[in-house]
């Protein structure tokens, strides 16, 4: 995404330092770079409003600075201001605000903003608990304020020291390290060096310096190594995330992948195991993250698709996911209400409080006891919006370019290429929008002296690297540039490789010729989301709106299906990622989508796999089913699928819309159920009455489709099977993709093949979806959810009284039907397989209770 230089700033797809969470307030940035706090109590003058007195709503902080950048500890908070100068205030009685000289006495509460000592200027502050550090523009690094377990990275174990110190690394003769990043947790701080190295110090009993040392606390900055899994000698720590009130931390590699590493006792590293590391450990996350911030034990994240997500625990509401949880949970979207659910920009996140902006407004949840959330009312576990006016997220300014790192020679000049070759498909880069290399001009005001600021922005330096442009940029919604759509660039320069059409065609059956199109006639209008082939559209074909699949390659494959196709956490539906709002998804108009985390993909699809996408379309085409999602054409160049649309999008989302929209739970009532239930058992049961039976292997809601008239289809049969071989073999994944661990029956969990009676097993989640209208297993941790499954655990069933969709009480005659279906629901998912009914008699169950129900509703 390319920065907008506009009024003296240059505009990101994210506004990091926007939002500061402290333990007894909150802080945030508008537009403007206007100051607001708020909070019961300030006592400490952590509002910074030159008063004593606390307030639920925004105030302004005092003084006439605007700012780009604000940080916030226990009770103190400092920020940057347009200058560049650095102002702190609220507590302290440990010099945590650094304002002073040593020489003054300790003023222990600030009621405004002091300029930090020393008039210089800043690219980064960061604060902790009773303490702050710094990057000053020359890129030296400094800290200030008390710690008692070396936190201050001067080589003293308990120390207080009242103005900037500078940190250094390395003896007399050698060369002097310059910084990029610092971050500030509870009592310990990492920065990233300019040359990509990464270094923590302080206090160290969860391992959170991810140095492998968990016994002693670590009073100078430690080398953080890279991880020994990462084999390229080229790749460097990019980005640091700790959160002021946080016992743990995370990183990002040049590479795209994401680390963490300390206390994970309540889910917030995103590892396999819920324990304490003192190395940084992969996150098994579907996503890339952008930006990450953690609290005492909730961490969000905005990942590269502008989404935004929570995980760890919440048991006041903190995730923003509509339940207080206290058991630890897996990445789950957070519940904004808007079917989009992109466009975040910033997160903050403490104990009690978490907050976000989206799409310029500001939004917390969690407890309201210390009116941290800006806003009236009670706690909430929904994202609630701040009061005020004005838009949230003030643009920042880009740094000024690093010093210049020594280089090896260049090498020899190779020839160059007569004739460029056309693009590739997305290579495997897993992080956000790409920025590009950003030069930026501004300037700033203080009694009229202007700073002019000129350099590269170093933000993702080394991904960016990889990630060139393809071709001319394509029309958005709204008629304006766009970011070209690498799928779409690729698809249309797929066409001028070495006759790809020409080569195939021996592939294609004859019964499937007549299905065949042109990629030329396809006229896209919009993204509809990943999929298990690689990227899918809304599009015309012969004016027929179709959902089109573009296949990339193998590896796109697998990635797509970790990515964002079969869904460990909730938003995250499957292949056909829509809105269940119909009117909005028929809005036409040329359209992007990010793609980069697709996988590495060739220039060409291999044969092999074209060979296999045509096995699927044979078998799609024999399938004519009301209740199954039926094939409508192919193409060989791009290789891509286009099936029918089914505008109101996945049953998962149905159901999502119907637990927070009273309009939606209206369409649901018990007979509608009933029927979807009915429909899906139909659709099933046309897949195993062929010869041979059609295994689904990955039943789920989010690959259910609902039509506009809420019948339901079953889509997807088979794509998982093709995602497995290309894998080369059926493996279980931690968070998601097409062997999820939520719908799964015991017996694949056990590493057995899949079978008719697991596709029933995965059913019978399904009629506990439709029961419930939740995702199962929302309040465990989804790394635990298999062995759960394997000692015959089921998802909770809630009583007959407080299920939803029966606000007008439930019926005697409802109340039998119900207690028929969780019976029939319990056989489809009992552990032994041989004891499950097959889809003819749970078809013929389900017709016959909503015969019943049809019959007592029209006698009224």
């Amino acid at each position: 995404m390319v920065a907008i230089a506009q009024s003296g700033f240059l505009l990101l797809p994210f506004y990091p330092g926007s939002l500061a969470c402290g333990n007894t307030f909150t802080c945030g940035l508008q537009s403007t770079g206007q100051a607001f706090c708020w909070g019961n109590d300030n006592s400490l003058g952590q509002l910074g409003t030159n008063a004593a007195t606390g307030t639920i709503a925004p105030a302004p902080i005092s003084g006439n600075g605007t700012y780009i950048k604000i940080s916030a500890g226990f009770a103190t908070a400092c920020g940057i201001q347009n200058d560049l100068t650095g102002w702190c205030w609220g507590l302290n009685d440990q010099g945590q605000a650094g304002a002073l000289n040593q020489s003054q006495p300790i003023n222990s509460s600030l009621f405004t903003p002091t300029q930090i000592y020393g008039n210089d200027t800043w690219l980064e502050i960061a604060v902790g608990e009773t303490f702050a550090c710094g990057i000053k523009t020359n890129r030296s690094l400094f800290c200030w304020g008390n710690t008692y377990s070396g936190a201050l990275g001067i080589g003293q174990l308990n120390s207080t020291v009242l103005v900037p110190q500078e940190i250094k690394i390395g003896g007399p003769n050698e060369a002097e390290i310059k910084w990029n990043k610092v971050a500030c947790g509870w009592n310990f701080a990492c920065a990233i060096a300019t040359n990509g190295s990464l270094y923590c110090w302080g206090d160290n009993q969860y391992g959170q310096t991810g140095t492998g040392n968990q016994k002693q606390a670590l009073t100078v900055p430690t080398l953080v190594p890279i991880p020994l899994a990462i084999y390229d000698p080229q790749t460097t720590w990019e980005d640091i995330f700790i959160g002021s009130a946080s016992l743990f931390a995370f990183a990002t590699l040049s590479d795209g992948t994401s680390w963490s590493w300390g206390d994970g006792t309540q889910g917030t590293l995103a590892i396999e195991d819920i324990t304490v590391t003192i190395i940084p450990e992969q996150m098994l996350t579907a996503q890339s993250w952008n930006l990450i911030r953690g609290g005492q034990a909730q961490v969000l994240g905005i990942s590269d698709s502008s989404q935004g997500f929570a995980w760890g625990t919440g048991n006041e509401g903190q995730l923003g996911v509509g339940l207080a949880l206290n058991a630890s949970v897996g990445p789950v979207k957070i519940d904004i209400p808007d079917p989009e659910g992109g466009n975040w920009s910033e997160l903050c996140a403490n104990t009690e409080q978490s907050c976000a902006i989206f799409k310029d407004e500001a939004y917390c949840w969690g407890s309201s006891a210390s009116g941290l959330l800006g806003s009236p009312g009670g706690d909430t576990s929904f994202p609630r919006r701040v009061e005020g006016k004005g838009l949230w997220g003030v643009r920042p300014f880009s740094p000024p370019p690093a010093p210049p790192e020594p280089q090896p020679p260049p090498p020899s000049p190779k020839p160059t290429a007569p004739k460029p070759p056309p693009p590739s498909p997305p290579t495997n880069t897993t992080s956000g929008a790409s920025v590009g290399e950003i030069v930026g001009a501004v300037v700033g005001g203080v009694a009229g002296v202007s700073v002019l600021l000129l350099g590269v922005m170093v933000w993702r330096r080394k991904r960016r690297q990889k990630r060139k442009a393809l071709g001319n940029g394509s029309m958005n919604n709204n008629g304006g540039n766009a970011k070209p759509d690498a799928v779409l660039l690729w698809a249309a320069h797929s066409q001028d490789m070495e006759s790809p059409r020409a080569a195939l065609t021996s592939l294609i059956p004859p019964s499937l010729a007549p299905l065949e199109f042109d990629w030329s006639d396809v006229e896209v209008l919009k993204p509809l989301g990943a999929g298990s082939f690689g990227a899918v559209y809304l599009a015309n074909i012969n004016h027929t709106k179709m959902a089109v699949k573009v296949l990339v390659d193998a590896d796109a494959v697998v990635a797509a299906a970790a990515v964002s196709r079969a869904v460990g956490t909730p938003g995250q539906p499957g292949d056909e990622t829509r809105s269940a709002d119909v009117s909005d998804k028929e809005k036409e108009g040329k359209c992007t989508v990010d793609t980069t985390s697709f996988g590495a993909a060739a220039s060409s699809v291999p044969k092999a796999h074209i060979e296999k996408m045509l096995q699927e379309a044979s078998l799609m085409a024999t399938l004519q089913h009301p209740n199954v999602v039926h094939l409508l054409g192919f193409c060989i160049s791009p290789p891509c699928l286009a099936v029918e649309y089914c505008p109101r999008g996945s049953l998962y989302e149905v159901l999502a819309q119907a637990s927070t929209d009273s309009e939606g739970a209206k369409r649901l009532t018990w007979i509608r159920r009933l029927r979807m239930a009915q429909n899906v058992a139909a659709g099933l049961l046309h897949l195993h009455s062929r010869t041979p039976p059609i295994l689904h292997r990955d039943v789920k809601s989010p690959n259910i489709l609902v039509a506009a008239d809420l019948t339901v289809k079953v889509a997807d049969m088979g794509l998982s099977k093709l995602a497995e071989e290309v894998q080369g073999g059926s493996k279980v994944s931690t968070l998601g993709g097409g062997s999820n661990p939520r719908w799964l029956a015991p017996e694949i969990l056990d590493g057995q093949k899949a079978s008719m009676e697991s596709d029933v097993f995965s059913f019978g989640v399904v009629l506990w979806e439709l029961l419930t209208w939740k995702l199962p297993w929302s309040e465990e941790n989804v790394w635990v959810v298999s062995s759960a499954v394997l000692r015959n655990e089921r998802p909770d069933i809630p009583p007959l009284n407080q299920l939803p969709g029966f606000d007008k009480g439930i019926s005697e005659a409802q109340e039998i039907s119900v207690s028929k279906y969780i019976e029939l629901m319990k056989r489809c998912w009992t552990q032994d397989p041989l004891q499950r009914p097959d889809f003819a008699v749970v078809a013929a169950e389900l017709g016959e209770l909503l015969r019943e129900q049809s019959a007592k509703f029209s006698k009224g």
